[in-house]
Parts: structure tokens; C-alpha cells; sequence
């Protein structure tokens, strides 16, 4: 269709740089003899970069490029799952993430395209990223919770402009990735709890926590003269049937019938917390007298932070900083980054 030839047409001329942010465009009649169109085309053609966020109307100075078009300030934000989905598939760090990004925008120039519902096949989201990705409509996606995809799925991101987050440094070369260091964060849980004096220390994660981590727990514990033994290590499932087993689990962890029950905890992800603290309360196990608990969290955290306990995590204000830098256009003579990593901070830490 000839209008959809004139709109790739300008749009690739704004990309490729030969209308540069705030340029000015050629007035309409040298654009329909340049395209050897009619009037009405070319302004649905116009119009469509308009609402893509391209160009703009400057009046009597005409139609000019904007001065943050999509391909340098556009970021997309793709989940699997459908907005806020009622069930525990829901992971409270995209909450976090996506609210921070909001309160970015309002204070950066970039803006952000969320895509809800990846395995949702009806909705066709994966289509609508590659055509917005194809046209530059997006400087890069953010996928998160890529873990959730199907491989045929997620291969399909390879070649493209995309980013992940992860527990671990992910071996494909094609994809920008930003790991968190739980390793970092797993030293400095421990070295608190055994500056508050406590030496058995007990550890709850998911279990999809990779097991290398579990293994610098261990190592961390008694590099620092604590104490643990293999069945204070325990994990629950994220997901919706799983998630209440943390309840179980924290009441065999303290079980009266145990020779000796922990006096410090870590909680390696935040989406356990609420399970294990309701349960120590119910069992009378008062946090910061019987037990001292390092909770995993992200931040900013929403809501009122629990009493006597250590919130320790990652900044989603670090992340999307790292994450503008990595999709930055080239800096001449500098190699584009396309591995990052998140340092944890202790909660009184953020800004």
C-alpha cells in the first residue's frame, strides 16, 4: 500500500539520521512529488508517524522530527503474563520495576511501551513486539520473567534488540543481560547476622534459586564460624499451589522437637517473607529477640517494611539507569556494554 511505503519510508530517514531530532521536514508538496503521491496519502502517512511518536506539528515552522523520537527513547517492558495477574505467577519485582519505570519517565526523557500477556496466544503480544521492534517504534526491550517462556518462544528474541534480567550471567552472546549479585548480597546477609551474634543460621529460598548460591551460603557460613546443617536450607515453588508450602516449611524449621532451632534467617526472596514472618508470629517467635531475619527485597518497596527485620536487595532505580546506558546509541571509541551487573543495598542505603 502506498502509504505504508511513504510512512517506512520516513521513518527510515528519521532512523538512519538524515532527519535528525527537531529537523525539519520537506513541506507536503515537495513530499508528494518526492513519493509521487496525492495530498491525502501522504498526510495519513504523516499522520501515522504522528501518533508513533516521530514527528510533530510545529504550526507556521512545520512538521518537525521530535525531539525524543521512539528509536532513542522509546524502552519496551514485555511480562508474561497478563497485567497484575491475579495468582502468585505474578512476580512482585515486575510490580516494582514497572512503577519505578513510570516514576523514571516523568523524570528522564524516555518513555515506555508496556506489553502484557507474552503467553497469552490470543492477544498475538509477541507479534505486535517484533513488528514495533522491525520498525523502530522501540529502542529495545526489556523482557522480564523470560524463564516463563517456551524456548521456541524466547529463541525468538535472540536476534533482537532485548534485554533480561537474571540470577545468574546468561550464556547467549545475542542478548543484553543484567544479573543480579546474589552473591554479594548472600556475604553480607550472613556478616550481619553474625555481627548481631547469631550463629545458627537457617536460609528459605525458591526453588528455582540456581544451586551454586546455595553453595556460597554455605561457604559464607563458615567462613564467618556460624553454623548450618543441610535441613535448614529450604525452598518453596513461586507459584500459586506452592507458595503456601513456605508456611510448612518455616514450622518444620523451628519445630520444638529439633536439638537446636535456628537464631538467624535469611529469606532469599522477598515473595516468601510474608509466609515465614506470619508463621513465626503464630509460633510466638519474635523477630529481632528470638531470631534476627535478612529478607531479600526489591526496591523501592511498596508498603510499610516489616518490624525488626533487615531488608537487603536491588534498586530498580539502578536497574533502568543501567538499563538507558546499555541501550544508548554507540559512544564513538567505546564498546557497547552488553553485560551489567546489580550490587545489592541495605534498605536504609536508598535514597
Amino acid at each position: 500500500m502506498k502509504t505504508e511505503l511513504i510512512t517506512n519510508a520516513i521513518r527510515d530517514e528519521i532512523v538512519t539520521g538524515k532527519y535528525r531530532p527537531e529537523d525539519k521536514l520537506p513541506i507536503r508538496k515537495e513530499l508528494m512529488k518526492l513519493h509521487d503521491a496525492s495530498k491525502g496519502t501522504v498526510q495519513v502517512a504523516i499522520s501515522k508517524l504522528i501518533k508513533e511518536g516521530f514527528l510533530e506539528s510545529r504550526g507556521v515552522m512545520g512538521m518537525r522530527v521530535c525531539e525524543n523520537p521512539p528509536h532513542l527513547s522509546r524502552y519496551g517492558i514485555a511480562v508474561p503474563y497478563n497485567k497484575e495477574a491475579n495468582d502468585s505467577s505474578w512476580d512482585n519485582f515486575w510490580s516494582i520495576f514497572i512503577r519505578s519505570a513510570g516514576q523514571f519517565k516523568s523524570r528522564n526523557e524516555v518513555d515506555f511501551k508496556y506489553y502484557y500477556g507474552l503467553l497469552d496466544d490470543e492477544k498475538n503480544v509477541s507479534e505486535q513486539i517484533f513488528e514495533d521492534i522491525n520498525k523502530r517504534r522501540i529502542a529495545g526491550l526489556i523482557l522480564l520473567g523470560h524463564q516463563k517462556l517456551p524456548n521456541n518462544l524466547f529463541r525468538k528474541f535472540y536476534s533482537t534488540s532485548t534485554l533480561i534480567f537474571s540470577f545468574e550471567e546468561f550464556d547467549n552472546s545475542n542478548l543484553k543481560q543484567i544479573w543480579f549479585d546474589y552473591y554479594s548480597l548472600i556475604r553480607k546477609s550472613v556478616e550481619y547476622l553474625v555481627g548481631k551474634g547469631r550463629k545458627n543460621i537457617a536460609l528459605i529460598t525458591n526453588t528455582e534459586m540456581p544451586s551454586e548460591y546455595i553453595v556460597s551460603f554455605s561457604k559464607n557460613v563458615k567462613e564467618f564460624g556460624a553454623i548450618s546443617h543441610p535441613e535448614w536450607i529450604q525452598g518453596a515453588c513461586l507459584c500459586k499451589l506452592g507458595l503456601p508450602w513456605a508456611v510448612n516449611t518455616t514450622r518444620l524449621l523451628f519445630s520444638e522437637n529439633q536439638k537446636s532451632r535456628p537464631d538467624g534467617i535469611i529469606i532469599l526472596n522477598e515473595n516468601l517473607a510474608g509466609y515465614v514472618m506470619h508463621t513465626l508470629a503464630d509460633k510466638h517467635i519474635m523477630a529481632g529477640k528470638d531470631i534476627e531475619v535478612v529478607s531479600h527485597c526489591n526496591f523501592p518497596s511498596h508498603g510499610i517494611s516489616p518490624s525488626n527485620v533487615k531488608r537487603i536487595g536491588f534498586s530498580s532505580e539502578d536497574c533502568l539507569l543501567k538499563v538507558i546506558e546499555m541501550f544508548s546509541p554507540d559512544v564513538k571509541n567505546k564498546i557497547p556494554l552488553k553485560r551489567a551487573q546489580i550490587e545489592p543495598v541495605w534498605e536504609n542505603h536508598i535514597d
